[in-house]
């Protein structure tokens, strides 16, 4: 009996590698330090669970022919998470793209405004103790609201942009009372996004857009942290004994069973019909 033992080329495709060029770089030297070029990627049959960045290098064209695929037997299987984050960035296709795109920069821009505990006390003083167009009465409860501050918007995180609009909608009372001079001195915001912020501020019918378009979008991302928290829990727990157990369930996140039997179709026709 003969035993041979080999070291193996390792090379870490995910740590601070955010495109998917540099890690099809990183992936091709791997590949030609275990096998001659080529090898590898024709004899390679996989499924690519991660629908990330990585899920890129399905698509990568062959740096020798680039009709053809640099891994032409690999396909991608989105797991739910990634398959969920798709579905929450698809909903910007209802609308056009300047509808939506006016939406979003106010959006972040609100974001930005109240993010840091400094101006928001800055805000809270002029915008509410010192606004004569707010009732005297109101002032003390909508003082009160400003506890703390805005989560911060990340475009490609959709759970970012489900806090934002949480703690935004929440308030919305506040914002009739804000005043144009509220986006005076403030260096976060770009030039579009002030543009659309004062427009929201100064125009009724901006802001019932918004206000219309944030209210859906916030509906939206609540049906998705339901089915987040679902496929994150196990079957045999119900949601209040899973945060009583410790350690956690073995369990959580076991949901194949349940989605071959149609649990996924269940969750798609509550979000239709909630």
């Amino acid at each position: 009996m003969k035993v041979e033992s080999r070291l193996l080329p390792l090379q870490i495709l995910g740590k601070q590698a955010a495109n998917t060029a540099y890690k099809a770089k990183a992936c091709e030297r791997m590949l030609v330090l275990e096998s001659e070029n080529g090898v590898a990627q024709e004899r390679i049959r996989s499924l690519m669970s991660d629908m990330g960045t990585e899920s890129g290098l399905w698509a990568l064209p062959s740096f020798d022919d680039p009709a053809k695929k640099y891994f032409p037997f690999v396909l991608p299987l989105a797991d739910i998470d990634h398959g969920l984050h798709h579905c929450m960035e698809e909903t910007e296709f209802a609308y056009n793209h300047t509808t939506w795109s006016t939406y979003f920069k106010q959006l972040n821009g609100l974001a930005k405004l109240f993010a840091r505990r400094e101006t928001v006390d800055r805000f809270i003083k002029f915008q509410i103790w010192e606004n004569t167009r707010i009732p005297g009465e109101a002032k003390q409860s909508l003082a009160s609201m400003f506890k703390t501050t805005c989560p911060s918007l990340c475009p490609h995180r959709w759970m970012y942009e489900f806090e934002v609009l949480h703690w935004l909608c929440e308030r919305e009372s506040f914002f009739k009372y804000l005043e144009p001079n509220i986006l005076s001195g403030d260096s976060d915001l770009s030039q579009d996004e002030g543009n659309a912020l004062k427009r929201l501020i100064e125009d009724p019918t901006a802001s019932a857009r918004f206000w219309g378009m944030a209210w859906v979008e916030l509906q939206l991302h609540r049906w998705g942290f339901g089915v987040y928290d679902w496929a994150h829990r196990c079957p045999c727990h119900t949601k209040a004994e899973n945060k009583l157990l410790k350690p956690p369930c073995p369990w959580n996140g076991r949901r194949l069973m349940e989605i071959s039997a149609g649990k996924l179709q269940a969750c798609f026709f509550l979000s239709v019909h909630s």
